[in-house]
């Protein structure tokens, strides 16, 4: 929690973290005063390079898992070495302009909005929820606002799902997050160390590819002595020998 001077700064911080003002539209989870979204940018040279390098940064933390299952103890901390793993490439290290404001960003966020706000128990309207991390593009931040900025309303052409040692919901969730808002380039990571494979997680995986076919799946699930491992450019799970010997290069 950072020191504020002022009521309306703390309501500005309080609003770059999905809040909102009791007295608006957008109060009680709503999202009616959404300022209109800034789209991902459409056959974008950069957003092509980026693909390449957050695949491969992906593949290099499905190999450390496969080795080091235990290297963090929390998933936020595998948010945190997959975004310095991107950051290890000038083109992530990058900051922009956020349109004419002065100010600038960086490319790389954790916690974004959602671009589209997802329908759940009975709800027509609801708060956005967060992506864990994006990428967005410098194309999209030439006349972008400030206020379309604090509020998420950049579409990111690439989101990143993690979980970790959750079951089918939270997996059925983190797809539906990516399905509803049409990420442009989805990538789902799901790393399992806790009890037996379960088939029905392993069915989900492998049948993305068929109902989802954009949406690129990392899977890891370690067990006595062996691991179950879908890379993001396998057709299905298959099984491999638990250990550093056995981890094969991203590339």
């Amino acid at each position: 929690m950072p020191e504020v001077a002022s009521l309306a700064e703390f309501a500005t911080w309080l609003a770059a973290r999905n809040g909102v003002l009791e007295d608006s539209s957008t109060a009680h989870g709503k999202a009616g005063d959404l300022s209109p979204v800034v789209r991902a940018p459409i056959n974008d040279a950069w957003v092509s390079e980026a693909v390449s390098l957050v695949e491969d940064a992906i593949g290099s933390l499905v190999d450390t898992f496969i080795s080091a299952p235990y290297l963090h103890r929390v998933e936020h901390s595998f948010h945190a070495e997959l975004i310095s793993e991107l950051r290890k490439h000038d083109k992530f290290r990058t900051c922009v302009e956020i349109g004419a404001s002065g100010l600038t960003t960086q490319l790389i966020h954790k916690e974004w909005p959602e671009t589209v706000v997802r329908v759940d128990r009975g709800k027509t309207v609801e708060r956005r929820g967060l992506f864990d991390i994006v990428v967005l593009a410098p194309a999209q931040f030439e006349k972008v606002t400030l206020g379309q900025f604090l509020q998420g309303r950049i579409e990111p052409p690439i989101v990143i799902e993690v979980g970790l040692d959750y079951g089918l919901k939270h997996i059925d969730g983190d797809i539906d997050k990516l399905l509803t808002s049409k990420v442009p380039h989805p990538y789902l990571i799901h790393l399992s160390r806790i009890g037996p494979r379960v088939e029905a997680v392993e069915n989900r995986i492998n049948d993305i590819a068929t109902f989802a076919p954009g949406l690129q799946v990392a899977y890891v699930h370690h067990g006595a002595g062996s691991v179950a491992v879908k890379r993001l450019n396998d057709s299905a799970v298959s099984v491999e020998l638990a250990g550093p010997a056995h981890v094969r290069n991203a590339g």
